[in-house]
């Protein structure tokens, strides 16, 4: 049996996915999380505990790496750009690839 939706819910999946869950999660990560802890612990010690973080709440061991990795970019995105705009444009392009894929 697939791990992909059904068709009939492919829409609202792929919302969640690649709009609402990069929301929420950037606001959280790189909004609300990172600022503070680079400002008090420096800039690379923020970015490896958010990173952390990040990958822990997605749950799935084989995809740590690549997921600690995507928090990293996103952190580095987000003190490069000072927006997290960019951070959701990323992760939200990035999720809905994923989706795409495996649909």
């Amino acid at each position: 049996e697939s791990l992909m939706p059904q068709k009939n819910s492919l829409v609202p999946t792929f919302f969640i996915l690649a709009i609402w869950g990069p929301l929420a999660e950037e606001t959280f990560f790189r909004g609300f999380l990172l600022p503070p802890l680079a400002h008090r612990l420096g800039f690379l010690c923020g970015v490896g505990i958010t990173a952390t973080f990040f990958a822990l709440i997605h749950g799935a061991v084989s995809i740590m790496i690549p997921i600690f990795l995507t928090g990293v970019l996103l952190a580095i995105l987000y003190r490069y750009t000072r927006s997290l705009w960019s951070c959701l444009i990323a992760h939200g392009g990035q999720n809905a690839i994923v989706f795409i894929l495996n649909a």
